[in-house]
């Protein structure tokens, strides 16, 4: 009575054992496709946001954009009607130039020179004569560097 061989085979485990396989290997399917569209939406950023940036932060090339900044400044000082301009202009760009590591000096101080004569009430001439000695100093300490 105890011993009674099951006549009816039991299916169930091995139904639900399918099934749960069926859901891992979808799952797995999912992430795989879904991990390559992300991988194929990233080269696109990181191309554009590379094409932002500056290839070239070498010591020269930093100091030739500087240059190129300052003679721009210069320029448009010199078109620049009216003190106030000039330095509201001349405090954009000395705050939104990448300075070269051996101008960071010099830098500063044509920069307080300059907020001096803004005190001062002074001239664009003079604010002029100060960014054209440092350009000067760019272009000498970068002959030297080059000789």
């Amino acid at each position: 009575m105890f011993c009674r061989e099951n006549k009816h085979k039991d299916y169930s485990l091995i139904i639900f054992g399918s099934i749960a396989f069926l859901i891992i290997l979808s799952v797995v399917f999912v992430l795989v496709v879904f991990l390559n569209k992300v991988d194929d939406l990233r080269k696109p950023v990181k191309n554009e946001i590379e094409s932002y940036l500056p290839t070239n932060n070498s010591p020269l090339f930093i100091a030739e954009k500087y240059s190129e900044d300052l003679l721009g400044l210069r320029d448009e000082i010199a078109s620049v009607e009216g003190s106030t301009k000039t330095f509201e202009l001349v405090e954009k760009v000395f705050f939104s130039v990448k300075v070269p590591k051996e101008m960071l000096d010099a830098h500063l101080q044509t920069f307080l020179q300059i907020n001096s004569i803004k005190e001062k009430k002074g001239s664009s001439k003079d604010v002029s004569i100060l960014l054209d000695e440092l350009i000067e100093k760019i272009v000498l300490y970068y002959e030297k560097e080059s000789n």
